[in-house]
């Protein structure tokens, strides 16, 4: 498995996030924008545990109306829980609001946005989708920025590339993975003042390389608190 800090509550993978954080997101650019990777888009995902016992196609329809975003509801269950989904694709951004019930407990509204245009727009979508959220609780969020590098790959490369990014923001190292797939560093930096846990460690910025022979570039992706794609 290529990532880590993912909880699959049985509908859908959720991430035990960390309260949403207006700063997050800054510190997170200047330590992809420090790697020297060339931006092709980003990752939102943002959680919250909704209280009461709301329906979930009203839930979705409300999330959905603030946030003006169409598209047909589709519901899905299986024997541990029950979903509807609202997707919009628009310009190279797919957004999903999903709101499912548990029957284990809990009923969750959740927003992944994604983009394939570099980093425009990033914080925009940070503040819109922690707005919808907002008002139902406390907010969970990850963000992931995406990007490549025009250097061959190596692993001391991808480890030159992720210092540079931790240097930029003062991180330290909390845990290190190289693989022959990828070179994956977690930490912990106070620019960004929320974080979660590692194998009891706080962390909040994951800086992982892979050399992508896909696209023929070596990738960079940066996230917070842990990168919550597959690489």
């Amino acid at each position: 498995m290529k990532y880590i800090g993912w909880l699959l509550p049985i509908g859908f993978l959720v991430w035990l996030g960390a309260s949403a954080n207006a700063a997050m997101v800054a510190p997170l650019t200047s330590a992809f924008k420090a790697t020297g990777a060339h931006a092709t888009g980003y990752s939102l995902n943002g959680w919250v545990e909704v209280t009461g016992n709301p329906g979930l196609d009203h839930l979705v329809k409300d999330v959905a109306d603030v946030g003006h975003i169409s598209g047909a509801p589709v519901s899905q269950s299986g024997t541990t829980y029950d979903k509807v989904t609202v997707s919009q694709q628009t310009a190279g951004v797919t957004t999903r609001i999903i709101a499912e019930s548990l029957t284990a407990g809990g009923t969750y509204i959740v927003i992944d946005r994604t983009s394939t245009d570099g980093l425009a727009g990033l914080y925009d979508s940070q503040n819109w989708l922690t707005h919808l959220l907002a008002p139902y609780g406390t907010v969970h969020l990850s963000v992931n920025l995406v990007g490549w590098v025009s250097q061959s790959y190596s692993p001391a490369m991808a480890k030159g590339l992720i210092n540079q990014a931790f240097a930029a923001v003062g991180a330290n190292p909390v845990n290190a993975m190289t693989t022959a797939e990828y070179v994956s560093v977690a930490g912990e930096t106070p620019a960004i003042g929320t974080s979660d846990t590692l194998a009891g460690r706080p962390v909040n910025i994951q800086v992982a390389v892979t050399p992508n022979t896909y696209w023929g570039h070596p990738e960079v992706l940066v996230g917070s608190p842990l990168i919550t794609m597959t690489y």
